[in-house]
């Protein structure tokens, strides 16, 4: 029987950690045969990735956010013999509060794991792999501008239908959302006006909740690739006809996923946007407005309320499960094996 190792972070079965947070747990080891060892010990590593080609050119870059380790039984200078049997040990480590959350993308990630490694004299050490989640919680309410509202105009001109060299005419159209900062679960309710003096219709009105992540090579660099994806949309359910000011509604549902953070890493940036589109019958002349806003994890007192039965969720973080590749690739299971 291979020797197997079992390691759980207390109240966080999923294994999701908190920047700020003291991270306490347990390691339970089984030998079947006699171990002559230095010691066992943890270690917790946390760093971010990036990679991309650029010409014939591969960049990278590296960051080092968490490397820490404590002997749970010896040392690196000790001999200790162990015994057939089953083993166990407690562990806690005070997570700083600058760590950035976990991430994946095609050009990057944040990523953190527990290594269990047996410091073998003589012999290349054992180790086991646990990969764990790290959310850096942002509270919106201690940044007033997050819960102030956001209004964005666009005054745009409209070529009439089919007369592309005629005088165009001048169309507004404004977008205004509650807050700033929202948090996964709750519901962006964005107000769309417009004041139509075209001959040309509005069909209708798009919002799309956009995700970008920026992976650099380096603190200041100039070489960076950026990838956006949108991870959640709605739709008006009428538009604006040629003459008219209308004003309509559009819905957009956050999914989980990780918070904005533009602070804590050098090489990896997270930020979100809303992108309203208003179609008319010409592509040309649609109407397209940028809304930044901030994912959170404490959602706005006062605010949009979220899509939740915890009845204290106004005062502990929301906590993004399954969506992120980096969380959808964990195991599920928090044991390894080793021959």
């Amino acid at each position: 029987m291979p020797t197997t190792c079992k390691v759980e972070f207390e109240n966080s079965p999923r294994k999701i950690v908190y920047s700020g947070q003291l991270l306490k747990g347990t390691c339970e080891i089984a030998f079947r045969v006699p171990k002559t060892l230095h010691g066992i010990y943890i270690r917790l590593k946390g760093s971010a990735y990036v990679q991309w080609k650029q010409g014939k050119r591969v960049i990278t870059g590296q960051e080092t956010y968490i490397d820490e380790l404590k002997y749970f039984v010896g040392g690196p200078r000790d001999e200790i013999h162990l015994q057939p049997g089953t083993y166990n040990y407690a562990f806690e480590f005070k997570m700083s509060e600058s760590l950035p959350s976990s991430i994946e993308g095609r050009c990057g990630r944040i990523s953190y794991s527990a290594h269990v490694v047996f410091d073998s004299p003589g012999w290349t050490d054992k180790k086991f792999h646990i990969p764990f989640h790290v959310l850096n919680p942002i509270s919106l309410n201690e940044n007033l501008p997050l819960r102030q509202p956001v209004i964005v105009d666009k005054e745009q001109s409209i070529q009439p239908f089919y007369m592309v060299c005629c005088d165009s005419e001048l169309t507004n159209v404004s977008a205004r959302i509650p807050v700033a900062g929202y948090a996964p679960g709750q519901t962006i309710n964005i107000s769309v006006t417009c004041n139509n003096n075209s001959s040309q219709p509005f069909y209708k009105f798009t919002a799309e909740l956009l995700k970008e992540v920026t992976f650099y090579r380096h603190a200041g660099s100039s070489h960076d690739r950026e990838e956006k994806s949108c991870i959640a949309k709605g739709m008006s359910s009428e538009g604006c006809e040629p003459k008219q000011v209308k004003t309509v509604g559009v819905s957009v549902d956050i999914p989980a996923t990780v918070p904005s953070d533009i602070i804590h890493s050098n090489i990896v940036k997270i930020r979100y946007m809303l992108r309203v589109f208003g179609i008319t019958p010409l592509l040309f002349n649609s109407t397209k407005l940028i809304i930044p806003i901030t994912i959170g994890t404490f959602i706005v007192r006062g605010g949009i309320p979220a899509k939740t039965d915890h009845p204290d969720y106004l005062n502990v973080p929301t906590i993004p499960i399954g969506v992120d590749n980096v969380i959808s690739k964990q195991p599920s299971a928090s044991i390894s094996e080793i021959d």
